[in-house]
């Protein structure tokens, strides 16, 4: 159903709307909106479709404030410059507002001279603080030229004090806030509309719709948005689309907003700057860039703690689950306090490319909402094909349906579903005691492209299924009640999700059980013991203490003061002291059985995996598990170390163990590798084909390997330098693609200019290479992490490094994906025809040594043939190598040829020696 029809549906089904989310941020919404196309049966997101614009119009007039926007102590004349050109500069006029509204030619006109005062204008009700919002536009005979200009000025006198936060300023058209029509902050027309038609025997006066009810596009507004330290050092100035965020919440008089980035409204469409201090991607990447953010209100804990949400986040964040970052702002909405509110992610397709490294055109997201007609809840797709949400159907019915206690089943169900992200979320929900679900606030998400991938290294790109956290303000002693079983919700009708059939469903399986245990007994030990959960709630509090001074008494938030905000945190406080002997006691006899303690002892440098926990000789937990639980285990040594010993009360362990005693001992011991020898790190030059013939089907290649952990490439740039016959320097340069690249992983590019042969790579450059030339690797901060300058190759078809000296050498073939091998053997310069250049014989085999003769011929069996070129080459030419299959193996020489070797005679050995072809 299109959202534009929305107003005109009779008012039973307007409620319908507004409860598909009672409590939080979700739907369509939530993300980016959908529109299916009926050829391809898809949905795709506003982001993946977005384009940047051919060519922006020049801002002509360049205005520039002569004081950047900031926070200031005392009052000060501002001063407007224009950079325009000196034939507009005499006609030019600047117009500026202080309202927030967007200057026209009738706005004040600006007087160099007198400047515009920067003073005070009263910030709120309670904030002591004076935001001044200066807008200025330049205008020709009466029409605007150029960009507005917007800046933020906050006066306070003792700033230090006031702000502990980052600072938020958004400044937006007044009449797009709080107009009658387009409004998106006011009830405004579509409220008038809604009780023309509503019935006569309608009652219920809270249940009505209104301008801030409504979603997508056609309700988002044009802003400009700053965001400052509180030390007033600017982060961000940029113009971006906002909306309203949330669901029945909205109805609050202090209501969420979502910030989009467009190519719409600025040169960028994502928003770059350091929101959240220290967050990093999975491969160490800090995450800088964000297409959307999330400034939340307290929502449905608003009148509470108004923190919940970003508190119990934090403790699922530790545990694994996948969850949004949070920060804490102070917010200005056209400079007039709009409070404390938590800055987070927001799940769009961009979260997962910087989070996960993952390409966001290759993200499905599904949310568990209520439907408009009333109808039961259902999962909708926010993002990805609609073939996705089919696929996740299936998938639900699949496991639903058929008995998980046979392995072929349980087997199939993890490929689709990933079991330790489902068994997380379910039991970390659970402990918590959110009422608001399993039949509500449910999200999924996947990469697809490839489906079900074991061999994926990167989390997340394997193509299962994984839950996402949002909205837990009904939690944690403002939910369920601590009493509660930790499976009482699971065992709970869900509202036609059926998240908990699936659940039940896979809990018959006796895997799946012991891991469910398994991970109860991790939570208790570590996560959820008090004293952590305390700590964390006491950060929490400290990082929102100051704010909420002026937050409470200004919106009303926490029961309108301080005092009462404090007396809300210890909701949470007891409902965490109690809950966890309440949990620790109903799991024990679910289980029905007693726990028992593991002293884990970790000596050397190393870590071990014990269930879902990672812990090295640092770790402090005292562990308990039940009595019968099978206990995975793993060691992992560190850089340079082995494993020496794994036992359990002095036996050897392999994989796993049971607890089968009152008190166990698990002891890891590592010890210093004499083998090991210390590599080089990080993304290094590997191998270098060049100045291939013209005619060649070769292209000139390049290798790089990465030593180092794994390494994600956006932001990278390869950069050729040269110097052409007049002696002038030219740089040419080509940006990496955005890939992961794993630790010891080969990548090969194409330097062919145009990409063609793509046959031989995935990756092709813009530009070719000759001898002479210069190339770097330039990281996503412009350092160089590696370069190299291509000698002369004489007759050598190819440069490369010894991956153990990293020396460099020329050999006579490319061995692009594999190390490289110093050519060894038979140096015989007469080896050069015209397939073979070089003075190399590869290994210097003899005939006899490999193959026997028969019938005039030489056959070679498969184990040597596999031995020679290796497994991997082996079995990409398996299926053609058929063709050469005689009795006893293969016929060498068509063999050889489809492997790229020859043999060739020596007169004084009087064999055949084996080469390897340059072609």
């Amino acid at each position: 159903m299109k959202r534009g029809i929305l107003r005109r549906l009779p008012a039973l089904l307007l409620l319908f709307a507004m409860l598909s989310s009672c409590s939080g941020e979700t739907g369509n919404d939530e993300t980016v909106d959908l529109e299916t196309t009926d050829t391809a049966g898809t949905a795709v997101s506003e982001e993946n479709m977005e384009n940047p614009p051919a060519e922006r119009p020049e801002d002509t007039a360049r205005l520039s404030f002569t004081e950047p926007p900031g926070i200031y102590k005392e009052r000060f004349s501002l001063h407007v410059e224009s950079g325009a050109e000196k034939r507009l500069l005499k006609k030019l006029e600047i117009r500026y507002t202080t309202d927030s509204s967007v200057p026209t030619i009738d706005s004040k006109l600006y007087d160099p001279e007198e400047g515009i005062a920067i003073t005070y204008r009263g910030g709120g009700a309670r904030d002591p603080s004076s935001v001044n919002i200066i807008r200025c536009a330049a205008f020709v005979d009466e029409e605007q030229v150029g960009d507005v200009l917007t800046g933020t000025y906050i006066i306070a006198d003792l700033p230090e004090v006031r702000y502990s936060t980052m600072i938020v300023s958004i400044v937006c058209e007044p009449d797009d806030l709080y107009g009658y029509e387009r409004g998106i902050l006011v009830p405004g027309k579509i409220r008038d509309d809604f009780l023309k038609h509503r019935p006569a025997t309608w009652t219920n006066d809270s249940l009505q719709d209104a301008n801030f009810f409504q979603k997508g596009r056609e309700w988002e507004r044009p802003a400009h948005v700053e965001f400052y330290t509180k030390d007033g050092e600017l982060l961000l100035d940029q113009n971006v689309g906002v909306r309203v965020s949330g669901g029945w919440n909205r109805n609050n008089s202090h209501k969420s907003l979502r910030l989009f980035a467009r190519y719409e409204y600025d040169d960028s469409n994502v928003m770059t700057f350091g929101a959240y201090p220290g967050l990093e991607s999975l491969t160490g990447v800090p995450v800088g860039s964000f297409k959307s953010l999330i400034l939340r209100t307290g929502s449905n804990n608003f009148w509470n703690t108004t923190i919940q949400t970003p508190f119990l986040m934090s403790l699922g964040k530790e545990i694994g689950i996948d969850t949004m970052e949070y920060r804490p702002v102070c917010v200005y909405l056209n400079g007039k306090y709009y409070g404390f509110m938590a800055l987070f992610e927001d799940y769009s397709p961009t979260y997962f490319e910087t989070n996960y490294n993952l390409p966001a055109d290759g993200i499905t997201c599904i949310n568990g909402a209520g439907k408009v007609d009333g109808s039961p809840r259902d999962w909708e797709l926010d993002n990805g094909p609609e073939s996705e949400l089919r696929e996740f159907r299936k998938m639900i019915s699949y496991i639903t349906t058929l008995d998980m206690r046979e392995e072929r089943f349980y087997e199939k169900a993890s490929e689709m579903l990933d079991l330790d992200s489902f068994i997380r979320y379910m039991c970390f929900q659970g402990y918590i005691a959110n009422s608001d679900w399993p039949q509500n606030n449910v999200r999924v998400w996947r990469y697809y492209p490839n489906g079900y991938d074991p061999d994926a290294e990167q989390y997340g790109a394997d193509g299962r299924w994984r839950f996402l956290l949002k909205d837990l303000d009904l939690a944690a002693g403002y939910g369920d009640s601590v009493e509660e079983s930790i499976f009482m919700r699971l065992d709970s009708d869900d509202g036609g999700l059926r998240l908990n059939a699936v659940f039940q469903s896979l809990f018959r399986n006796a895997d799946f059980r012991n891991r469910v245990y398994c991970f109860l007994c991790d939570l208790l030990s570590t996560t959820m013991r008090v004293n952590n959960v305390m700590a964390k709630l006491g950060e929490m509090e400290a990082s929102a203490l100051i704010e909420m001074r002026y937050y409470a008494p200004s919106w009303g938030a926490s029961g309108g003061s301080n005092a009462n905000w404090h007396e809300n945190l210890s909701t949470p406080a007891t409902f965490f002291a109690s809950r966890y002997d309440i949990v620790k006691d109903k799991v024990s006899k679910k289980y029905d059985s007693p726990y028992v303690d593991l002293e884990v002892l970790i000596d050397g440098e190393g870590k071990v995996n014990i269930s879902t926990l990672t812990l090295d000789a640092d770790s402090e937990e005292s562990l308990q598990y039940l009595i019968g639980l099978r206990i995975p285990v793993a060691a992992s040594p560190a850089r340079g170390w082995r494993l020496r010993e794994l036992t359990v009360d002095g036996k050897n362990i392999d994989g796993e163990f049971m607890m089968t005693r009152r008190s166990m001992t698990l002891r890891a011991v590592f010890e210093p590798d004499p083998e090991y020898s210390e590599p080089e790190y990080g993304l290094v030059f590997n191998e270098a084909r060049y100045e291939q013939p013209r005619l060649s089907e070769d292209s000139d290649m390049i290798e790089l390997l990465n030593s180092g952990g794994a390494l994600y490439l956006k932001g990278y740039r390869l950069v050729r330098t040269r110097v052409d016959e007049d002696g002038k320097t030219k740089e040419k340069s080509w940006d990496f693609p955005a890939i992961t690249i794993p630790s010891g992983g080969y990548m090969t590019i194409a330097c062919d200019k145009l990409g063609t042969r793509k046959g031989q790579t995935d990756y092709h450059a813009s530009f070719g290479i000759r001898s002479g030339d210069t190339l770097r690797i330039v990281d996503r901060l412009g350092n160089t992490v590696d370069s190299l300058t291509l000698p002369q190759s004489g007759n050598y078809s190819t440069a490369a490094r010894d991956e153990t000296s990293g020396e460099w050498y020329f050999e006579p073939y490319a061995t692009f994906g594999e190390p490289n091998t110093r050519a060894e053997g038979y140096r015989l310069s007469d080896v050069i025809d015209g397939r073979c250049r070089g003075q190399f014989i590869m290994n210097g085999k003899l005939v006899e040594d490999f193959a026997e003769e028969k019938n005039g011929a030489f056959v070679v069996t498969e184990r040597n043939l596999r031995d020679l070129v290796g497994q991997e080459r082996f079995g990409r030419y398996e299926e053609r190598l058929s063709a050469h299959k005689v009795n006893g193996g293969y016929d060498l020489e068509g063999a050889l040829d489809l492997l790229s070797y020859g043999l060739y005679y020596i007169d004084t050995l009087e064999s055949y020696v084996l080469y390897r072809i340059w072609r």
